[in-house]
């Protein structure tokens, strides 16, 4: 039954696939026509990314950036630790194949997160690495300080050659990077962190900020609409495989027209072929698909015992029994001995 799932689910993902390869190809090649033609609203720009009020600034802190946006984030000084798993093939007394075993070491270091780390799910417990509460941690913080602590964001319309762009094209151009000091809230040794001579204590609360900047050279490649706006250009209006198919580049630099056009087909080719790679393995091992019935057949009663451990250490336990041979699975270990007759 879950070959039949699986055909049927890879088989579903390559017809998606080739129909969304279709319609992407015959979306190109309307887009070039119409950009050839000048009709359709498909349109290429080139120019500098402006924002229409200059920067955005964060009101209650003072930090202010020409960028597309500013965000405000909380962190705090913590406890990590990071899982490191090693394999190595190993021959097993008693057995003929080599088994794996797998060995998990665990280090822990220091770190500025945005985010909790709880300490209490840590695998090693000793070494009294415990963090505090995050929320608990950020509220004291803005107590203390008397200014907000929380995370924040600000952003401004942004132009291009006098064109509104959307959101989903300036994010292909986003190269976010800090901005401003860090600004550290009292106690837990923050004071040495904020001199840059000395680590802080684990509880240390601190505001961090990334922007995206403006002023970068940019080339756009979509549809002008009549309001004003920049945005990506829809294939198929008047119906067709194309029907869905969207156009909207924004790449860093100075590039034409027909530079554009390839670059978005070569992404739709890496799409294409990722999807096959996926989809097409699954159905070639599922296909035909296997059908197994059951029927009676009278097997041997033996005594069985069964001994569940873990599996690094399941065949190293694996012992031979009197009258046969242990068998060993990466989940459990069986052995037995003798047999007790036959049943129908």
């Amino acid at each position: 039954m879950f070959g039949v799932i699986l055909l049927c689910g890879a088989t579903a993902l390559l017809w998606f696939n080739e129909a969304s390869a279709v319609a992407a190809s015959s979306g190109l090649l309307e887009a070039r026509s119409h950009y050839a033609s000048g009709t359709g609203g498909v349109t290429h720009v080139t120019g500098q990314l402006e924002g229409t009020q200059g920067g955005v600034r964060d009101p209650e802190h003072g930090v202010e950036a020409s960028s597309m946006w500013l965000e405000r984030t909380p962190e705090v000084y913590q406890w990590k630790e990071t899982e490191h798993t090693t394999k190595r093939k190993v021959r097993a007394p008693g057995h003929r194949q080599d088994v794996i075993e797998t060995t998990k070491t665990y280090t822990y270091e220091k770190v500025w997160s945005a985010s909790a780390i709880d300490s209490r799910g840590f695998k090693d417990p000793s070494g009294g690495r415990h963090n505090p509460p995050f929320s608990e941690v950020v509220h004291t913080a803005g107590r203390d300080l008397g200014k907000p602590f929380e995370r924040a964001r600000w952003s401004q319309p942004v132009t291009l050659q006098g064109l509104s762009v959307g959101t989903a094209l300036l994010k292909q151009v986003e190269e976010p990077a800090a901005v401003g000091a860090p600004v550290y809230a009292p106690g837990r040794r923050c004071d040495a962190a904020a001199r840059g001579g000395g680590e802080p204590d684990v509880g240390c609360a601190r505001l961090a900020w990334r922007h995206a900047p403006l002023g970068a050279q940019v080339s756009a490649l979509g549809q002008r609409t009549p309001a004003g706006a920049l945005v990506p250009w829809r294939a198929g209006a008047g119906g067709g495989v194309a029907g869905g198919y969207e156009l909207g580049l924004l790449m860093r630099g100075v590039h034409g027209a027909e530079e554009m056009f390839a670059a978005a087909a070569s992404t739709n080719a890496a799409w294409k072929w990722g999807l096959r790679a996926a989809g097409a393995p699954a159905a070639c091992c599922m296909w035909p698909p296997r059908v197994h019935v059951l029927l009676p057949v009278p097997v041997p009663v033996q005594r069985v015992h069964v001994k569940h451990v873990h599996t690094a250490d399941a065949c190293t336990t694996a012992q031979r029994c009197s009258a046969g041979p242990c068998t060993c699975s990466p989940v459990q270990v069986r052995s037995w001995c003798g047999s007790a007759g036959r049943s129908s």
